[in-house]
């Protein structure tokens, strides 16, 4: 029961530091291609009031930056943590 509740603190405490911090989040499922983004991902990706696919975040990439996240994809597999800093292209083509 103690396990339990650690746990629970400490994705509470996981939760309010990505809020905090304002950053968009997503679960992938890389077996059936489930892609789940969280509202401030959609907001970031310029989709504020609708779910983003996992296509609509790779058209969302700026071209030249298209690499860099395939590089931090690779390395992903090896670290067990994706993280990377990319140009987006919202829908209306506004550039952040």
């Amino acid at each position: 029961m103690a396990a339990g509740k650690k746990i629970e603190e400490t994705e509470l405490r996981l939760r309010l530091a990505i809020e905090a911090a304002a950053l968009g989040t997503f679960d992938w499922n890389f077996e059936n291609q489930d892609f789940l983004s969280s509202d401030r991902l959609n907001e970031i990706f310029g989709h504020k009031d609708q779910h983003i696919t996992h296509e609509d975040l790779i058209n969302g990439i700026h071209p030249q930056d298209k690499i860099i996240r395939a590089q931090a994809l690779a390395d992903s597999c090896i670290t067990i943590s994706l993280h990377y800093e990319i140009i987006i292209i919202s829908p209306d083509k506004s550039i952040h």
